[in-house]
């Protein structure tokens, strides 16, 4: 990866809301406003968006990469298997 890549990488990391914050739940409540009121017992913690389970990873989906999520190992499964949703998933810093 070249220097303009890292930059280019850099900035997008930095555009990227933090999962279960007030912005992202603002984020998510004008995509799908149903999400968003399921996750709100959510806020705040770092488990799955989805169901709440630990451990997650984080994922950007590609349908709003903009709006990273934590994903458990079932919930990435059957995102991708049952809806067609795919996930990048999004190195954490100090997280291995």
């Amino acid at each position: 990866m070249n220097r303009a890549e890292r930059r280019r990488c850099i900035r997008a990391r930095r555009r990227l809301l933090t999962p279960h914050t007030p912005a992202w739940y603002v984020r998510l409540s004008g995509i799908n406003s149903r999400q968003a009121e399921l996750s709100s017992p959510y806020a705040g913690k770092r488990c799955c968006t989805i169901c709440g389970d630990v451990p997650a990873t984080l994922y950007r989906p590609e349908h709003a990469p903009d709006l990273p999520v934590y994903l458990c190992a079932n919930c990435m499964v059957i995102q991708g298997r049952m809806y067609g949703v795919t996930f990048t998933r999004i190195a954490e810093p100090g997280v291995r």
